[in-house]
């Protein structure tokens, strides 16, 4: 028995320490050391490992790992003060898993309870309806979303994916109604290379389509090159100053005895980091087509040809 303590007890520091270490790998042994103790450590300390452990498999990519560790944390402590946060990465789990939408809206509804995550819980719970092919139901949460002038990653993902959904469908009033929706969101910048990619295969069907008014209309949204990379160059540089900010901010809240920053903040620098790296690859693609403008103006050109104004 004191042998077994001495081992839980050494478990506990190098799991903690490791976790506070970001050494995520190191630390998920000595967690799940902890969590599977019999009998079980005290519930304040079993509450705290089974929290790390859930993150720690999440930050690894186990992601069916984290998602029972979440479950298992919301079944023993339904009270905890972190609910919210794990009924949100529950939701955002889950929806990932093949048949377990509707158990993931059920956690994104419940976290959207929380003005802390209302906003990325909406979008979460569009991506969801998406998957359900409810298209109504998921354009409906994001014109609501954008109206009330919403903006994030989260949103920019639902939205994408629904007017891929609306392309797919050949529902390309809906689609363009959304990407014109999104041109006046503050999020615009992070998105204008998609938004042009989507407009020129709307385009493109509509001219195979014969239905050459139609495309010239969804040609003429289109930004021309130039302004393209302008206005990425200037995101860019925008969001390399919003990471340099977070991780500095990070850095110092790690030194204080009580956390003044979200509990999300590293995910959120996650995501803020995934999508730089996006978009410096999009703007390198993009500097890589000499002939962007030119293409364009070429079926510009053939629509009015068709449309017999050969002037």
């Amino acid at each position: 028995n004191v042998q077994a303590a001495m081992d839980l007890n050494k478990a506990v520091q190098e799991g903690q320490n490791a976790y506070n270490a970001k050494d995520y790998a190191k630390a998920i042994p000595n967690l799940k050391t902890i969590a599977e103790a019999k009998p079980e450590p005290n519930p304040q300390l079993l509450q705290s490992v089974l929290y790390q452990l859930g993150f720690a498999q999440y930050f690894q990519l186990q992601e069916q790992d984290a998602a029972a560790t979440f479950e298992t944390l919301l079944a023993k402590f339904p009270q905890t003060k972190d609910a919210p946060e794990l009924h949100y990465m529950l939701g955002k789990l889950l929806v990932k898993q093949e048949g377990k939408i509707d158990q993931a809206i059920k956690h994104i509804e419940e976290a959207a309870r929380n003005p802390e995550y209302t906003d990325d819980a909406r979008f979460m719970a569009a991506e969801a309806y998406i998957q359900k092919d409810d298209t109504d139901k998921a354009s409906e949460l994001l014109k609501s979303a954008m109206k009330a002038k919403s903006s994030g990653p989260t949103m920019l993902r639902a939205a994408i994916q629904l007017i891929d959904l609306f392309i797919g469908k050949e529902k390309f009033k809906e689609a363009i109604e959304i990407m014109q929706r999104l041109t006046q969101s503050s999020s615009y910048p992070d998105v204008i290379v998609a938004i042009n990619y989507r407009l020129l295969q709307i385009g493109d069907r509509q001219l195979q389509a014969k239905s050459y008014s139609d495309a010239l209309k969804s040609y003429s949204m289109l930004r021309p090159r130039n302004q393209v990379i302008d206005i990425q160059t200037a995101r860019l540089e925008q969001m390399r100053e919003s990471i340099d900010a977070m991780k500095k901010a990070i850095d110092q809240n790690a030194k204080l005895p009580i956390s003044k920053l979200p509990k999300n903040a590293d995910e959120k620098l996650r995501i803020m980091e995934a999508m730089l790296a996006n978009n410096e690859k999009v703007m390198g693609e993009l500097k890589g087509v000499a002939d962007y403008d030119a293409s364009l103006q070429y079926r510009i050109a053939r629509c009015f040809f068709n449309m017999e104004r050969y002037w």
